[in-house]
C-alpha cells in the first residue's frame, strides 16, 4: 500500500480530512511544518505528497516542492493554498513543478484530498512507468529558481495574510 504526506498545520481541515479517511479506510500521514514534512517524506518516501503553500514559522513555497520533485520525480506532489485564486493555479500549473494545485476555500477541496490520498493508497499495486519517471525529472530539472521564486514573492506581496 502506497502513502500520502499531508503537511499542513490548518487543524480543523487535518481533521475534516482525518474523518473521512477514516471512513474509508485510507491511511496517511501528516507534517505541521515544512522541516517536518521533508524529515517525513525521506523516512516514508510517500507516493503523494499534499502541502500548504503557506505556514507560519514555515518557509514558503515553491522551492521546497521543487526540490521534492527533484529528490524524487516519481512523486505526486499536490500544493495546497487558501491563498491563491484560479489564475494562480493556473500559473502554478504552468510551471510543471506540482502535479496539482487546490484553492482551500473550495468546497471541493477536502474530497480532492480525499482523492489524492486513494490514489497514493492503490499506487504500489501498479508497475513503475519509467517513462512517466524519466518526463517527471527531466520537468524537474528544467524548473526555474528565478521562476519560482518570482512566483512565491508575488504570492508573499499579494496574497498571503
Amino acid at each position: 500500500m502506497g502513502l500520502a504526506l499531508l503537511i499542513d498545520d490548518d487543524l480543523p481541515l487535518l481533521e475534516s480530512i482525518r474523518r473521512a479517511a477514516n471512513l474509508n479506510e485510507l491511511a496517511f500521514e501528516t507534517a505541521a511544518t515544512w522541516d517536518e514534512g521533508l524529515g517525513l517524506f525521506h523516512v516514508l518516501a510517500p507516493s503523494v505528497v499534499i502541502a500548504d503553500y503557506h505556514m507560519p514559522n514555515s518557509r514558503n513555497g515553491l522551492q521546497l516542492l521543487a526540490e521534492i520533485k527533484r529528490l524524487r520525480p516519481s512523486v505526486r506532489v499536490v500544493l495546497v493554498s487558501a491563498y491563491i485564486n484560479d489564475e494562480d493555479v493556473e500559473r502554478v500549473e504552468a510551471l510543471n513543478v506540482v502535479d496539482r494545485a487546490l484553492r482551500k476555500m473550495d468546497l471541493t477541496t477536502v474530497e480532492t484530498i480525499l482523492d489524492e490520498i486513494r490514489l497514493a493508497n492503490e499506487s504500489d499495486h501498479e508497475l513503475t512507468d519509467w517513462v512517466a519517471f524519466a518526463n517527471a525529472r527531466v520537468r524537474a530539472a528544467q524548473a526555474s529558481g528565478e521562476e519560482l521564486d518570482r512566483l512565491d514573492e508575488f504570492f508573499k506581496t499579494n496574497r498571503a495574510p
